[in-house]
C-alpha cells in the first residue's frame, strides 16, 4: 500500500512515520507539510517523495490512504481535500473543531465511499481492550460501577534524545465558524475541550459500546470548568459519574481509572514516545493487589501501530471507519456544554 502522511510535527514525525516505516503492508510513504523548508529537510534526510497538494490529482490512484496529522484547526481544511479526491483517510483527533464540520465531513465521506476513521489511539489500548471485554465479569468481582476518572498529564515532556527536525517557520491557526449558542468568554475553554476531551468521551462510549446516545436519558452537571469537570449519565438504568480530571504537571502518562464499590482500577497509558504497553494498577481498600487478568508484556507496543494495524484490515475487507460514533461524539459533546453554559 501507499500512504501520504500530511502534517510533519513533533509526533509524526516520531511516530506515525517510523510505525508506517515498520508496517509490512506499506510499500511507499509520500508525506507533506504546509513548512517547505520542514518539507525538504524531512525529505532529504529519509529519503521520501515530497507531495505538492497540487499534485494530488496527477497521483490520487497511486494513494490508498492518507493520514492526517496537521495542527487542529486545519484538520478540517485537509480531510475536505483528502476525501474530496475519493482517498482513504484515517485523521488524528479532534475530527473537527465544530460539530457542523463533522456533520458535513461524515456526508463526505459517504458521498465519495471512502473508509473514514478518527485516530483515538487509547482505544486500541491492549490493556483497555481487554477492561472492555470483561466488564461484567469485574463488576461481578467487585461491586457496581460507580465513577470512572480520567486524569490527562498535560506537562511539558522531553525525550532523551530529540530526533525530530525543527524549523523556525510559523503556522497561523486558521479561524472556523464557533457554534452559536457559545459566547466569547468560552470559544477558547471550548477549543481545548474538543482536542483533549473527545478523547476522554470515546473512550466512555468505547467501554460501555454506545453506538448512540440515545439510550442515555439525563446529562446532570454536577461540577464543570476546564480543569475539574463531573458529569453524570443516566443510561441502561446505571448512573455512573465521569470526571474529566486536567493534572498541569510532569508527564504524559494519563490514567483511566473505575471506582467500584470494592475496588479500583488504574489504566496507566505510556507516553506515545515510551513505545511500551499501558499498566493497570488493581486497589481495595487502599491496597495494592494482585492481578492475573491483566499481566505486564515486556513487548513494547505503541496504540497507534494497533490503530494502524485496525485500519489497514478495514481498508482490505471494505469495513466502514468510526466517523460516524465520531461525529456523534461531537454531537453529544455540544449537548454537555448546552447542559452547562
Amino acid at each position: 500500500m501507499n500512504v501520504l502522511l500530511m502534517g510533519l510535527g513533533f509526533f509524526p514525525q516520531n511516530t506515525h512515520f517510523k510505525l508506517l516505516l515498520k508496517n509490512r503492508n506499506i510499500k511507499n510513504i509520500y508525506v507533506y507539510d504546509e513548512r517547505p523548508v520542514l518539507l525538504s529537510k524531512f525529505t532529504k534526510k529519509n529519503k521520501v517523495q515530497p507531495i505538492k497538494i497540487l499534485e494530488l490529482d496527477s497521483i490520487k490512484g497511486k494513494i490508498d490512504f492518507a493520514i492526517i496529522a496537521v495542527e487542529r484547526t486545519r484538520t478540517y481544511k485537509y480531510s475536505k481535500f483528502i476525501m474530496s479526491h475519493g482517498i482513504n483517510l484515517l485523521s488524528e483527533k479532534p475530527m473537527a473543531l465544530s460539530l457542523v464540520q463533522a456533520k458535513k465531513l461524515y456526508k463526505l465521506s459517504k458521498l465519495k465511499k471512502v473508509t473514514y476513521e478518527i485516530g483515538y489511539q487509547k482505544n486500541h489500548d491492549l490493556n483497555f481492550l481487554k477492561i472492555k471485554k470483561n466488564l461484567n465479569n469485574l463488576i461481578k468481582k467487585y461491586g457496581e460501577l460507580t465513577h470512572i476518572k480520567l486524569e490527562l498529564y498535560g506537562g511539558d515532556f522531553k525525550m532523551k534524545k530529540k530526533t525530530n527536525i525543527r524549523t523556525k517557520e510559523i503556522l497561523e491557526p486558521y479561524n472556523f465558524q464557533f457554534p452559536k449558542f457559545l459566547n466569547n468568554n468560552l470559544k477558547i475553554n471550548y477549543i481545548i475541550f474538543l482536542n483533549r476531551y473527545l478523547h476522554s468521551l470515546s473512550l466512555f462510549f468505547d467501554l460501555f459500546d454506545i453506538k448512540n446516545f440515545k439510550n442515555i436519558s439525563s446529562i446532570k452537571a454536577i461540577n464543570f470548568n476546564l480543569y475539574n469537570s463531573l458529569i453524570n449519565f443516566l443510561f441502561q438504568k446505571i448512573s455512573v459519574v465521569f470526571d474529566f480530571g486536567n493534572h498541569q504537571s510532569f508527564g504524559w502518562h494519563d490514567k483511566l481509572i473505575l471506582f467500584f464499590k470494592k475496588a479500583k482500577i488504574e489504566l496507566i497509558f505510556k507516553s506515545p514516545m515510551s513505545f511500551k504497553k499501558s499498566e493497570v494498577k488493581i486497589y481495595s481498600d487502599g491496597n495494592l493487589i494482585k492481578n492475573y487478568l491483566f499481566k505486564s508484556e515486556n513487548k513494547p507496543l505503541n496504540c497507534f501501530e494497533e490503530q494502524l494495524k485496525q485500519f489497514i484490515h478495514k481498508l482490505k475487507y471494505k469495513k466502514k471507519g468510526n466517523s460516524y460514533l465520531s461525529m456523534k461524539i461531537h454531537e453529544f459533546s455540544d449537548l454537555i456544554w448546552k447542559k452547562i453554559i
